[in-house]
């Protein structure tokens, strides 16, 4: 299914009021990432992965390089890969979910942030994905959205600009190529001087990214750690999975390979700024501001962890 619809870039103006109301799309800090002035605020927790093995439990990180090759191949084919969510991972593990938990206290392990922990039960229990969630969640939360906002066909989502290969860039390299042997200390110093810009012209040649020239080069919405590239996109896009075909920042090389062609955006919110989604790249949730029916029916619905924190 193709929905057909409009989504361009736009000028970065359209996120001035962001700007001003002070909000930290960067940072560690929920309650900070939305604007303030919003009745309530939702986190949607990104599930997190566990992997089990029917018949034995699941290796620890150190017991792998002792495992043969055909033992390896027999236990890597018979993985099962699951989502779970936060406070089903809480009560296999003994610990307990609050509204700002973090992963690292849901598995009980301050290292853990960025790895998986093997619990008693001998599944492997890894951290969701940062900063984006998957089109079907997206789709569940936005469903939502659309019915809280005056203006669910005229909306901005806004994509953090350093994701790989998203936009092109300028690189060359220099025409001068030395060996591996060091030159003389005297010799090595002249080179440096000889060989250095001004004195060694560059060639620099444009690398295309996902977006155009125009795009790449143009200007960015700027909030504290964080640059983004703005569209016009109306919020009922992503009541639908497949806006993942239908938005200027797929990539079509995923595609091919039959993974997720686009990350969600960063940040999305109608025209009329009923409420605003934040998906910050380095967090493994997303905040949702709003009114507070808006945040209720969220944390309502079964299919969405969600948890108030207002």
């Amino acid at each position: 299914m193709s929905l057909m619809v409009d989504v361009h870039p736009v000028d970065p103006a359209v996120g001035a009021w962001l700007v001003e109301s002070g909000a930290d799309a960067f940072g560690p800090d929920l309650r900070a990432l939305a604007p303030a002035g919003y009745a309530a605020s939702a986190r949607i927790l990104h599930p997190g992965q566990v992997r089990h093995l029917p018949d034995r439990a699941m290796p620890a990180v150190d017991e792998w390089p002792a495992i043969g090759s055909a033992e390896f191949d027999r236990i890597v084919a018979d993985i099962v890969n699951e989502p779970i969510r936060w406070d089903a991972a809480a009560r296999a593990l003994g610990t307990a979910r609050t509204p700002l938990s973090t992963w690292s206290e849901i598995v009980d392990d301050p290292e853990a942030t960025y790895g998986a922990v093997i619990g008693a039960d001998g599944r492997e229990y890894s951290p969701g994905d940062e900063g984006s969630m998957a089109p079907e969640l997206l789709a569940l939360v936005a469903r939502h959205l659309v019915e809280h906002t005056s203006t669910p066909d005229a909306g901005v989502a806004a994509l953090w600009e350093g994701w790989g290969g998203l936009v092109g860039a300028a690189g060359g390299v220099g025409s001068a190529v030395f060996t591996s042997a060091r030159p003389p200390g005297r010799l090595r110093s002249w080179l440096s001087l000889r060989f250095s810009p001004p004195f060694l012209p560059r060639r620099r040649r444009w690398h295309d990214g996902i977006l155009s020239r125009e795009v790449s080069e143009g200007p960015r919405l700027r909030l504290p750690g964080r640059d983004y590239i703005t569209f016009a996109a109306p919020p009922r896009i992503f009541t639908d999975p497949t806006w993942t075909h239908d938005v200027p920042w797929r990539d079509p090389a995923l595609e091919g390979r039959g993974w997720t062609p686009a990350v969600h955006p960063s940040l999305v919110w109608p025209h009329d700024r009923s409420w605003v989604l934040v998906s910050e790249i380095d967090l493994d949730s997303t905040v949702v501001a709003g009114s507070r029916a808006l945040v209720d029916e969220l944390c309502a619905d079964p299919d969405i962890e969600a948890l108030d924190i207002s």
